[in-house]
């Protein structure tokens, strides 16, 4: 049986699509790990261990935005936190974020020293506390959750976390 690929092989060491075929594959695979190796540099070169976040109170309301955050377990979480309110409101803010399953009894026990915050501060459930910051204000921390799960975080003013649901929560995967 005649066999155009054996013959073409024997003239010219392999058929012409094949030499084709496997310049396309080298030229493929060239790309591939050219644009591999970019993605890896670009990955190991960018934040991608760190997600930066800017948390506002939402004006004059007395909520923050977003309400819903999301990282991974490890990651470097930065959080700018700043206070939107009017300057002329005198409406202050705070943010503090708690550890896993802890808000039912930080509330109470935020309650029960009348929310008095130098009081507050030592509590085992705080992982950051900010100051209180006046309309305008803002200020940036950074944690890194150790464990997957949900960090809520509200503000302290009296009221605001409890009673007005000034609340959020920190996803973690």
């Amino acid at each position: 049986m005649y066999n155009l690929s054996e013959r073409l092989k024997r003239r010219h060491g392999s058929p012409p699509h094949s030499r084709t075929l496997g310049r396309l594959l080298s030229l493929i695979c060239a790309v591939c790990l050219v644009t591999g190796a970019q993605a890896s540099s670009l990955k190991n070169n960018s934040k991608d261990h760190e997600v930066s976040i800017r948390l506002t109170s939402k004006g004059d309301e007395i909520a923050f935005s977003p309400t819903l955050i999301e990282a991974r377990v490890g990651q470097k979480i930065k959080i700018t936190f700043v206070n939107e309110a009017a300057k002329d409101s005198g409406i202050d803010h705070n943010l503090a974020i708690l550890r896993r399953g802890t808000l039912d009894r930080f509330i109470v026990d935020l309650q029960k020293v009348g929310y008095n915050l130098p009081d507050i501060v030592k509590n085992s459930a705080l992982i950051h506390m900010s100051r209180v910051l006046k309309p305008g204000e803002k200020e940036t921390f950074e944690f890194s959750p150790e464990q997957a799960g949900s960090y809520p975080y509200l503000c302290l003013m009296a009221g605001h976390g409890d009673v007005l649901n000034m609340r959020g929560t920190i996803e973690v995967k």
